[in-house]
């Protein structure tokens, strides 16, 4: 620190702002300085930073992230990929999740790294803060209405979660409490406005027995107005925030094929290591 502020530098360099002053001391730093000074040593890549944490304190730090960010924590080298496999968090999502289905391990494979394998393959189905498996569709449909309609309002959404800085896949429940805490704003195009019947019914999805809550004005030669604001609110109750309504018309059966496709993968190669065959780890 003393080699680089002695001497004198320019008074005037002082009025030129942070920048310039930073850059002035920055060349009186190399000017004062010996030829010989050792260059800085060179940065360290992540392999070293994670070899300098006990598998205790990563461990720690771990147990802050959601599923899916673990997923995206283990890319990063070797020693975190099994760090995260070795967490206890895949058994315990299995076992809430699945509690009269043990797991049927792959073989000459650690178990951890099969509970982890299954819970990613099912995770489309997985809520990561309540680790509900949300295949039961029944429990989630109000009317039979939706249940014909097949909409995949009910199952796990990404959310974004300002404080975890990602999407979190939330199911119905846990997004109506998200959103009860943390309220979507209203839409400009919702403010102020009025909706008629049908825009409610097509826009928005809600039935006559919901568009009875809305608040409406008075009938007209167009039939009876309503709230915007106040469809859209009810909306947002019914299907689990703006997301919930978005997919309402997405089929769920799809959804549902695909998860199960998933899955299915993991047990067909548990069946051909099982007969002989072999499987290459992405990650030794």
């Amino acid at each position: 620190m003393g080699a680089c502020f002695s001497g004198s530098i320019p008074h005037h360099t002082f009025n030129k702002g942070p920048a310039h002053q930073r850059s002035a001391l920055r060349s009186h730093s190399v000017s004062a300085s010996s030829p010989s000074t050792a260059a800085p040593p060179p940065p360290l890549d992540g392999s070293d930073l994670t070899n300098r944490l006990p598998p205790e304190l990563w461990n720690l730090i771990l147990s802050f992230l959601y599923p899916s960010q673990l997923t995206r924590v283990a890319r990063v080298n070797r020693r975190l990929y099994h760090l995260i496999n070795n967490l206890g968090l895949w058994t315990t999502i299995h076992t809430k999740t699945f509690p009269q289905e043990p797991l049927l391990l792959l073989p000459n494979v650690p178990p951890s790294t099969c509970y982890t394998l299954f819970i990613c393959a099912s995770s489309l189905l997985i809520c990561e803060q309540c680790f509900h498996h949300c295949k039961d569709a029944q429990n989630y449909f109000y009317t039979l209405e939706r249940w014909l309609r097949g909409g995949s309002f009910f199952i796990p959404l990404p959310v974004w979660l300002p404080w975890a800085n990602a999407s979190i896949r939330l199911c119905f429940n846990c997004r109506k409490s998200h959103f009860e805490q943390h309220p979507e704003p209203i839409p400009n195009s919702f403010k102020g406005k009025r909706l008629c019947l049908t825009m409610v019914r097509e826009r928005l999805y809600l039935s006559d027995e919901e568009i009875i809550q809305v608040k409406r004005f008075g009938c007209g030669p167009g039939g009876y107005k309503f709230c915007a604001e106040d469809a859209l609110m009810t909306a947002r109750t019914i299907y689990g925030g703006d997301i919930g309504i978005a997919t309402v018309e997405k089929p769920f059966p799809e959804l549902l094929g695909r998860s199960e496709n998933r899955t299915y993968g993991y047990h067909k190669r548990r069946k051909i290591m099982e007969a002989g065959g072999t499987w290459q780890h992405i990650a030794e």
